[in-house]
């Protein structure tokens, strides 16, 4: 399995393709500073997964997503945020799922929610759930 992690947050990014790295021992996982190499890379190798930050420059978290499933329509796009704000956006797209980052709640790593359901994913960000991220 290859999952690509796109962040312009230097050390987001770190955490969160640490993270990933645990949870999902045999994939190889890519961090990328920048949404555009994520897309490149897409075009020319075979990616599972794709967790993006929304806001970066030149290029959105969505846009990268959906790029990246336009090459491997099989893959997987996520949205790593620190807002729930998103949420209606990431249904809309079509994406796997959602993720709050740890800003919200600190002591977990990351919140899942299905994009579908933003009471769902509220609830769960305040009792601190943690969702399985490799899947």
């Amino acid at each position: 399995m290859e999952i690509i992690v796109v962040d312009s947050d230097r050390a987001a990014l770190e955490r969160t393709a640490a993270l990933l790295r645990r949870r999902c021992p045999d994939a190889r996982v890519l961090p990328m500073d920048d949404g555009m190499e994520a897309v490149q890379y897409a075009y020319s190798h075979i990616v599972d997964a794709v967790y993006t930050e929304v806001l970066m420059p030149r290029i959105n978290g969505f846009d990268v997503a959906r790029l990246v499933r336009k090459f491997h329509p099989e893959s997987r796009g996520y949205v790593v945020s620190r807002t729930a704000a998103y949420l209606d956006r990431a249904r809309w797209e079509g994406l796997s799922g959602y993720y709050l980052k740890g800003a919200v709640a600190p002591e977990a790593d990351l919140l899942r929610a299905e994009p579908w359901s933003a009471a769902r994913f509220l609830a769960r960000a305040h009792s601190h759930k943690r969702g399985e991220v490799c899947t």
